[in-house]
């Protein structure tokens, strides 16, 4: 496998991909994949 992430991660990050589209997220799944811009949970 390519990426090892959940189903439905897989299923976003893919749209996203197709449609040249950044995916910006809080999801630590996509922490460390291209076109991704993720931000850390802040609990304040």
């Amino acid at each position: 496998y390519l990426f090892k992430i959940p189903m439905a991660d897989s299923l976003i990050y893919s749209t996203a991909r197709d449609h040249n589209a950044i995916v910006w997220t809080q999801d630590v799944d996509f922490k460390d994949l291209e076109g991704v811009q993720y931000f850390k949970k802040s609990y304040s």
